[in-house]
């Protein structure tokens, strides 16, 4: 069976009979490899003006480049919310609403990326700015630092997050002056009692997704 080579935008396969060779001559401007061989028979194909490079004995192999995305990965980073570029609450709400007026009712909306402290007052966002535009949509957003959720009000009910849930250990539920939850999910064991809801990846959207990518 012959081996595939890839390098620099040419495919070659590789002579089972010979895999190993004395020497090499590869174009300089294209990259390309001009013979494979005997040191005599290199140094024929390169003519009187080829430039010789001594090894002294040791093996050249292909570069080994690990050059990849995680695709599925990108696709869903692509196609979620992107809110690094808000500079205050409302901005973000925006993309939410935007996003639920084209996403069937009852699916999640999620993302995140925003920062408080890059807004003007560095407040904390609250569930009710995600209710007043996706209050049919469950809404679960990280913050950039990836420590906070921000989620409305759907998305705590489902997670059955209310006054009386009390803070899991290592984690923080934020809450309002009423004692009610304001929307803030702070750590770990907190943000989990929502993202274990998120489930797997719709398939349909992930075939989706990747042929847009």
């Amino acid at each position: 069976m012959s081996t595939v080579l890839y390098l620099n935008g040419n495919i070659y396969t590789l002579d089972a009979q010979q895999p190993r060779a004395q020497a090499l001559a590869i174009d300089q401007r294209s990259g390309e490899i001009l013979a494979v061989g005997s040191n005599d028979e290199v140094r024929k194909s390169g003519g009187h003006n080829a430039e010789l490079v001594d090894l002294r004995g040791k093996t050249v192999i292909p570069g080994m480049i690990d050059a990849h995305m995680h695709l599925v990965g990108e696709s869903y980073r692509a196609y979620n919310i992107e809110a690094s570029a808000c500079h205050s609450e409302d901005e973000v709400a925006e993309l939410v609403r935007q996003r639920a007026a084209q996403t069937p009712g009852g699916q999640w909306i999620r993302g995140g990326q925003w920062y408080k402290e890059g807004w003007a007052n560095q407040h904390f966002p609250s569930r009710a700015s995600l209710d007043a535009v996706a209050p049919h949509h469950p809404v679960a957003l990280w913050s950039k630092d990836g420590h906070l959720l921000w989620a409305n009000s759907l998305a705590l009910q489902k997670a059955g997050i209310t006054s009386e849930t009390p803070d899991p250990a290592g984690g923080a539920i934020l809450r309002d002056g009423a004692g009610e939850p304001t929307g803030i999910l702070q750590e770990g064991p907190a943000t989990s009692l929502v993202t274990r809801l998120l489930g797997h990846s719709d398939p349909k959207l992930t075939r989706q997704l990747v042929k847009e990518t």
